[in-house]
């Protein structure tokens, strides 16, 4: 059975046990690193990390990001600070905007005559032809809120479109 465990000064993880976390205490670099490596082995599926313990361990964490377990996380702070930026780069990679911290970039998407939308930035001419012309209509994504897109300008969008959103082009369906 996987644990959920947790890195960092003893003060700030003894609270987290009460909760069934296996702890791991780290005051610098080197203990958290093998604390990390001694957390894997325990068989810990998720293994949040104090955010003064996870700045000093940046290549160690690194080296989890692409493994499904254990999934590494820095644990986010009140005031920002290095786990609230690696929390915002973690959502921007996995959902393609920011939904958390309502920092949405403004995103133009265009709809073509073949039920296509596709953002200008993804380098795919998305005109195609159709009755013997071109039409395209633009629109402005507003909001992301997991599954629902809200889009302004797109009324020619109908179910089941088949669309390109974001600078990674993620395929989605309306």
């Amino acid at each position: 059975m996987y644990k959920i465990g947790i890195i960092g000064q003893r003060e700030r993880v003894m609270c987290f046990m009460a909760a069934g976390f296996s702890i791991y205490e780290a005051a610098d670099a080197a203990q958290a690193a093998d604390s990390l490596k001694a957390a894997k082995n325990d068989g810990c599926a998720v293994i949040y990390i104090v955010p003064s313990i996870a700045q000093l361990i940046p290549e160690e964490i690194a080296k989890y990001s692409g493994e499904t377990v254990p999934a590494v996380i820095p644990l986010p702070e009140a005031g920002g600070g290095y786990g609230i930026t690696q929390l915002k780069s973690a959502v921007e990679r996995a959902v393609g905007a920011d939904i958390i911290f309502k920092e949405q970039k403004q995103r133009t998407v265009t709809k073509n005559s073949n039920g296509c939308i596709a953002a200008p930035h993804c380098g795919r001419d998305t005109r195609t032809e159709r009755f013997g012309h071109y039409s395209m209509v633009e629109g402005r994504i507003v909001k992301i809120s997991g599954p629902l897109v809200i889009a302004e300008g797109m009324k020619e969008a109908n179910m089941f479109d088949v669309v390109h959103v974001g600078e990674q082009s993620l395929i989605g369906e309306i």
